[in-house]
């Protein structure tokens, strides 16, 4: 026969059991979850850049008076590499860009404008 205070002990030592479980099994969903917030953060990063490195090419491509206006999350640096090639810098994603015309740039992120004036492309906030 067992008796009551045994069963007590033992069902709070299940009881012990399932929430220590419960607690590894959240922690690993927390990290799982900051993984998972950090790789979008990179890959929306990455779409910034690709955006920005298309709408310079669709600008220069267009021709003179060409305005394009568009908004970013992001800031971005536009530097020089060599002379035929200029990197964009996405908060540390880093792309090319083929267009030699365009100016380096410091862009905050918000509404961005992207004019071909000449074939040459500015760039600047709005």
């Amino acid at each position: 026969m067992v008796k009551k205070a045994q069963f007590s002990f033992e069902f709070l030592f299940a009881v012990g059991i399932v929430f220590f479980l419960f607690l590894l099994l959240l922690g690993f969903m927390m990290s799982r979850n900051q993984e998972l917030g950090d790789s979008r953060r990179e890959i929306n990063k990455g779409n910034t850049c690709l955006l920005i490195s298309s709408l310079i090419t669709s600008a220069f491509i267009n021709g003179d008076g060409v305005i394009i206006n568009e908004s970013i999350d992001y800031n971005v640096n536009v530097s020089e590499i060599s002379p035929a090639y200029k990197e964009l810098n996405v908060e540390g994603y880093y792309c090319l860009l083929a267009i030699h015309t365009v100016p380096n740039a410091q862009l905050s992120k918000g509404k961005i404008k992207i004019e071909n004036q000449n074939n040459y492309i500015d760039l600047q906030n709005v």
